[in-house]
């Protein structure tokens, strides 16, 4: 029963988190560790099983020569929690001097299990796990670029929950007005109601209206002043390949004059012979 409460607790803990990404603040790091632990982690993590399984066994063959090691891991699910700590930097397998011990007793040489543990933490530590820093740093600047549109699309989805568990409660994750009821008359002659937005209205004074209209004027000329120089370059641009063009014809027809010479040259020769 214990197991069923701890596993109970720690999931309606780590759920509660998703009731903060209403606000602006959290719902950035709500979307981070989503993201990393859905799309990152668990890549990394298939990647990392095989790593860990093959220089898990690899190590617990060699922990079997000595009685003392065989004793210290007895099976391979301790040497897992030994490669995984190791990979955390939690644990040093040559700590203590356990295993030289165990080893030098047998007149073995820890050479080769150092030279695997060197092996396991380039590949693991080094490789593996600069790869999901690496991973993760991209999701952090994809999510760094769309955090306005996710945070207000967040705050809506839980502001109509919100609404449908506590219908008496008030929307307290967004600026927006969520509500339901009958959005346009015909919804109301058949009776169908509708969950919508209502957006408060901008107020824009005259001046900035006027700002806005130069600004999009000037933008407009710049436009224009572009398209027409790029209407005489497309003229220029056409004339040249008429010029080209004229030149080729003509010199075609001058080949064309030469060949039939040749050849009217050639057929009276051959009538003189």
């Amino acid at each position: 029963m214990d197991y069923f409460l701890a596993i109970a607790l720690c999931i309606g803990w780590m759920f509660t988190i998703s009731l903060t990404r209403g606000f602006k603040v959290i719902n950035y790091f709500w979307r981070l560790i989503q993201i990393m632990i859905i799309r990152d982690v668990l890549k990394f993590l298939f990647i990392y099983l095989f790593v860990l399984l093959a220089f898990t066994f690899a190590f617990h063959a060699l922990f079997q020569v000595s009685a003392t090691l065989s004793d210290l891991y007895p099976n391979p699910v301790y040497t897992v929690f030994l490669m995984f700590n190791m990979l955390i930097g939690m644990e040093y397998v040559f700590e203590y001097g356990v295993v030289d011990e165990g080893l030098s007793s047998l007149s073995r040489s820890t050479l080769f299990m150092k030279i695997l543990y060197v092996i396991y933490m380039v590949l693991a530590t080094i490789v593996l796990l600069n790869l999901l820093i690496a991973m993760m740093n991209g999701s952090y600047q994809e999510i760094l670029r769309k955090q306005t549109q996710t945070w207000r699309i967040e705050s809506v989805k839980l502001g109509v929950d919100v609404e449908r568990i506590m219908p008496l409660t008030f929307p307290m994750f967004s600026k927006v007005k969520i509500t339901k009821g009958f959005i346009c008359p015909s919804d109301q002659t058949i009776g169908v109601i509708r969950w919508y937005i209502e957006v408060a209205k901008v107020k824009q004074s005259v001046c900035e209206c006027g700002a806005h209209e130069d600004k999009d004027k000037a933008v407009l000329g710049e436009l224009a002043s572009k398209m027409a120089t790029m209407a005489e370059q497309i003229q220029s641009l056409k004339t040249n390949v008429d010029g080209i063009y004229a030149m080729m014809t003509n010199n075609q027809d001058k080949t064309s004059a030469i060949d039939k010479q040749k050849i009217k040259h050639t057929v009276i020769s051959g009538e003189n012979n």
